[in-house]
């Protein structure tokens, strides 16, 4: 590691013979202007980066700012001395070099093929030299310190890295084969040393690649090219017309289903709005968009429509280059003025964007007047590239993962349900279209479609890439697990997608429930169970540990227990309990274990109006063997522990009238809560109390910043009901809502866990559990 007055090491930037007389300026990496190098920076360090997923800024400003850079130095360009020496035809073609030694560096399928460019506080790239500038363009990541050193990486990889490398080793090595048997699937950037490039990094770089030419033999399927200004539809409508041959699973429908009798499209050609016919075969687009601060009119069905927003004059100009007819847009096809109407087409919501030959998504507009990306404008971000010779390098430009993330639209909670629904998307940016389907995803720069992961027998048969669509719901990861697994795997699932989206923001909270309901339908579909309150039934007791990142006020048109009644992110929408390989399910008959928990709910037309919607229970035989804590297996049978039946507390007619009410039966621990005074911090983000159980002081992880327990709670007994216990190496692992009383009804306030180690097991008898049943509300 270096200091900023060490010298750089490597080639130097200089001026060649052929550059003109304007003095060249070199490349800062802090304030990201070409004015001085980095050591020179009046600016401390950047608060943001694009891999900074979490970032307050998009992507389109951070491209915005750097095309901006570049326009104020046009050229002429030509290649700076240090660049002519890195020969970048040389750098790829150069046997690849593998960089593994042990199973932990097999996620790295990177190769360093200039290991010490320079110091970042002091190399000097050129904004006159077009080497320089696509080097530039490449490097999205942030940079410690003056002192980093600059290194150059080629990746083998897929082109576009969009999915979560392999988490076992078979899949790793299965993975990396793969690569290897594809010649053509190497890309270059700029890094630097401290950062360990692994895979899933890269999907946050705009990678450089050789371009496809018409003067080489390379295979035109795996090569980006250069692209125009303007969209190419012909191109598009390739795309589409590929899924629509190659994949059933995207086929469209051959009929509307009935529930589209009150749905309503726009017919782009009369610009008017028009009932479903819905004894024709579906075939219009749907718009996903942000609305923004636009207020928009309603128009009665046969009107002829006015000019619009200027996003949906766009769309509608999309629809008809495509050659279609018809465009579903929330504001105008929902009758806004109509409860009942929209009612209705918030219940088919899924069914809406499931339908549609296409979805349009506007991932770069703030609002409705924002306009489509280079629809009615040009390409506002424009593709780096340089030549050498016969070759010419391109910029990748960001992959999709990296845009979905970080723009306007990744806000917005409503257009979640919009992009995974769909059977197709369109996504329109400042600098180029993406296509993804459920098989696969390309773009302009690489606009031959990549097909996704598959098993294969023969690494001949290998697809190009190991790209999967980012915006699809898999469920064959629960169709395919066994059954002791399907539980963990369906939670796993449904935690991912509800933490995307509540970190989202709606315009009304209102309409948390409501913005969610689409992927509440086609989750229950996938799975083949229910939903109450947008948590399912058949894994209630994981649903039900979900915990915030902060404190909120709680919805009260919402049940306590439900994560839609309060505002804002979560660090956890569910209890995830990673299911276990065959090998390990050999020696374990069941990896968790659970108290009993079944929950009721009132269904008045019911001959049984207590319907049962969740039933789980302890069973004493699915130890694990070689597990040595014991203890408290044999108190928490149910025949051996004490009862108490809290449900009379209510009134039937209060039972009646509140739908938020669950009739739940279940163990409850009534433990002393003792706060330090300066809470510790825990590995896993959890701040720390204490509870007693008998003499033994416990602690209790706290997640969310700002806890009841903290504020409130101290030196009190409090309830806590019993979600889920799992034993892991040599402590069990106890998951519970703490609850508050109010005239005879429990109220969720935290989500807690209590690890108690192996050879204090036995202490959780002094903690005299309680099988209770109780009203949740």
């Amino acid at each position: 590691m270096g200091t900023e007055e060490n010298q750089s090491v490597g080639p130097k930037a200089s001026v060649s013979s052929e550059e003109t007389s304007t003095s060249p300026l070199p490349w800062c990496f802090r304030c990201r202007t070409f004015s001085h190098v980095m050591k020179d920076c009046h600016i401390p360090k950047l608060d943001f980066y694009p891999d900074d997923v979490e970032g307050p800024t998009e992507l389109d400003n951070f491209l915005l700012g750097f095309q901006n850079e570049l326009d104020k130095h046009p050229g002429p360009l030509t290649t700076c001395t240090r660049c002519l020496d890195l020969d970048l035809p040389d750098l790829f073609a150069k046997p690849f070099q593998k960089q593994w030694n042990s199973i932990s560096q097999l996620r790295d399928a990177v190769d360093i093929v200039v290991p010490k460019l320079g110091e970042a506080g002091t190399i000097i790239f050129l904004s006159n030299c077009s080497s320089c500038r696509l080097l530039i363009s490449s490097m999205l990541r942030a940079i410690p310190g003056t002192w980093s050193q600059m290194q150059i990486i080629r990746v083998r990889t897929p082109f576009i890295t969009n999915t979560p490398f392999p988490d076992n080793l078979p899949d790793i090595i299965t993975t990396l084969d793969r690569m290897e048997a594809a010649p053509l699937q190497k890309s270059i950037c700029l890094e630097v040393e401290e950062t360990r490039p692994s895979v899933p990094v890269l999907g946050t770089r705009m990678g450089i690649h050789l371009a496809q030419t018409g003067s080489n033999d390379r295979d035109e399927g795996s090569t980006p090219r250069w692209i125009e200004s303007k969209p190419d539809f012909k191109q598009i409508k390739t795309w589409i017309e590929h899924c629509h041959q190659q994949h059933p699973n995207c086929r469209e429908l051959l009929l509307f289903p009935n529930t589209f009798k009150e749905s309503r499209l726009i017919d782009v050609f009369q610009r008017k709005i028009v009932p479903c016919d819905i004894a024709a075969k579906p075939d219009y687009l749907a718009l996903s968009y942000v609305w923004g601060n636009v207020q928009q009119k309603a128009y009665s069905m046969d009107t002829k429509l006015p000019p619009l927003p200027r996003t949906i004059e766009d769309s509608i100009l999309v629809v008809q280059k495509l050659g279609k007819r018809y465009l579903w847009v929330d504001s105008l096809c929902i009758s806004q003025n109509d409860e009942g109407h929209k009612a209705s087409q918030i219940a088919i919501m899924d069914l809406i964007y499931q339908t549609a030959w296409a979805t349009i998504v506007d991932l770069s507009g703030t609002s409705a007047d924002s306009g489509l990306p280079l629809v009615s404008s040009g390409r506002s971000v424009r593709q780096p590239s340089h030549q050498a010779g016969d070759d010419i390098f391109v910029s990748a430009l960001p992959p999709l993962l990296t845009y979905a993330k970080q723009s306007p639209w990744s806000r917005r909670a409503w257009v979640l349900q919009e992009a995974m629904l769909s059977r197709r998307c369109l996504f329109f940016t400042h600098s180029q279209v993406y296509f993804e389907c459920k098989e696969l995803q390309c773009s302009e720069v690489l606009p031959t479609p990549i097909p996704g992961t598959r098993k294969v027998e023969n690494l001949e048969e290998t697809p190009k890439s190991t790209a999967l669509p980012i915006f699809r719901i898999d469920y064959s990861g629960v169709k395919n697990a066994e059954d002791i697994n399907k539980s963990s795997k369906r939670i796993k699932l449904y935690d991912e997608l509800l933490k995307d989206y509540k970190k989202r923001r709606m315009t009304y909270f209102s309409d948390s429930l409501k913005a969610f309901s689409a992927i509440i339908q086609d989750l229950s579909a996938g799975f083949g169970i229910q939903f109450v309150w947008g948590l399912p039934t058949e894994d209630l007791p994981y649903a039900l540990g979900w915990r915030q990142k902060a404190l909120s006020k709680r919805d009260p048109n919402y049940p306590s227990w439900s994560w839609s009644a309060w505002e804002g992110a979560l660090t956890y929408a569910a209890i995830v309990q990673y299911g276990y390989s065959d090998e390990q399910l050999a020696e374990s008959k069941l990896p968790f274990f659970e108290p009993y928990f079944s929950a009721r709910q009132y269904k008045e037309k019911l001959e049984n109006p207590m319907q049962l919607i969740c039933e789980r229970n302890l069973d004493i035989e699915h130890r694990n063997p070689w597990m040595n804590v014991t203890g408290d297996v044999d108190h928490l049978k149910m025949t051996s522990m004490p009862f108490e039946d809290l449900s009379n507390s209510i009134s039937t007619d209060e039972i009646k009238s509140n739908t938020h009410l669950l009739q739940v039966e279940s163990i409850i621990l009534n433990l002393i809560v003792h706060m330090p005074e300066s809470p510790e911090e825990n590995e896993g983000r959890f701040s720390i109390c204490y509870v007693y159980i008998g003499d033994e002081k416990c602690k209790l992880h706290v997640a969310l910043p700002g806890s009841p327990l903290s504020s409130r709670f101290h030196g009190q007994p409090q309830d806590f009901l019993m979600l889920s216990r799992e034993e892991a190496l040599d402590e069990v692992i106890y998951q519970f809502l703490l609850l508050e009383w109010k005239n005879g009804v429990a109220y969720r306030l935290d989500a807690v866990t209590l690890k108690i180690p192996g050879e204090k097991l036995r202490k959780m008898k002094d903690a005299k559990p309680i099988r209770k049943k109780l009203w949740l509300g």
